[in-house]
């Protein structure tokens, strides 16, 4: 079978990067220092995730790796002027599944393996396990305030982290996959058994900042579907001239003056 990507993703040179271990997964971890000093609070982080990929290449076969060939978060994680780290979902970019349980995180050298299970990035992608270990992962690291960036399923996993995950103040999704039951529906593909979906549960707190973001031209993921979880979540919805699902690079600038403005809007808190 083909694969993706199945080497550490391409980290600009003034970022660091390392592998984190929360049982059962390893998980790819960039940090990429402020180069704004001292324009905003020492202690925000914005937390990049990447969508789905490829984890079929066809409708009956699954993908050896699921990493997209190109991937969008990463390009914006080395653009950007902010604080961010990009935290790799569980089986992207050749992590594997550990076969101890009871690993705990940053062990070095790096532990050996097997190859991660298919259902981690097919059906049970969005699933309990997988969002526990990267909200694990981010709980183990400084809890500074963080703002959640997301594309596609990025944002699926971003909604999911923030009703979990302590100390974040904002939720800025692109072309998110907020209401993952239309989805299915639409393009009348299988049930995710497994996956969870954020428009089946509560709204995220209120203290919470919510901007979803919709591309006009896209077809896999419907603006009316942001639109209305956005309303009921009670945040903010845009429709930015996007031409499809995954044409956003244009974009960085303007999302950077997105971000800019939520985190000059950050609370007194996160300056402590």
């Amino acid at each position: 079978m083909l694969s993706g990507c199945s080497s550490s993703p391409h980290i600009a040179g003034d970022a660091a990067s390392k592998w984190t271990y929360q049982a059962p997964f390893e998980l790819f971890w960039g940090d990429r220092p402020k180069l704004q000093a001292g324009q905003f609070p020492p202690n925000i982080q914005i937390i990049a995730i990447e969508g789905d990929g490829r984890p079929w290449l066809t409708p009956r076969k699954i993908a050896f790796d699921p990493t997209p060939a190109s991937p969008l978060m990463l390009d914006w994680f080395n653009s950007t002027s902010h604080h961010a780290v990009y935290l790799g979902r569980p089986c992207y970019f050749g992590a594997r599944q550990l076969q101890d349980r009871s690993v705990p995180v940053k062990i070095t050298p790096r532990p050996s393996g097997v190859a991660c299970d298919p259902y981690w990035y097919t059906f049970g992608r969005y699933s309990q396990p997988v969002v526990t270990s990267m909200q694990q992962a981010l709980e183990a690291e400084s809890g500074p305030c963080r703002v959640i960036l997301g594309h596609s399923g990025g944002g699926t996993l971003a909604m999911l982290l923030a009703a979990e995950l302590a100390n974040v103040i904002g939720v800025v999704t692109l072309a998110g996959n907020l209401d993952v039951a239309a989805w299915l529906s639409h393009h009348r593909y299988s049930p995710l058994p497994g996956s969870l979906d954020p428009a089946a549960r509560p709204p995220l707190a209120s203290g919470i900042q919510q901007i979803h973001i919709a591309a006009e031209g896209d077809r896999t993921i419907l603006a009316a579907w942001i639109q209305a979880e956005t309303r009921r979540q009670g945040g903010e919805f845009l429709l930015w001239p996007v031409s499809s699902h995954n044409q956003w690079r244009s974009q960085w600038p303007r999302l950077d003056a997105l971000l800019t403005t939520i985190l000059a809007n950050a609370p007194k808190t996160c300056s402590e």
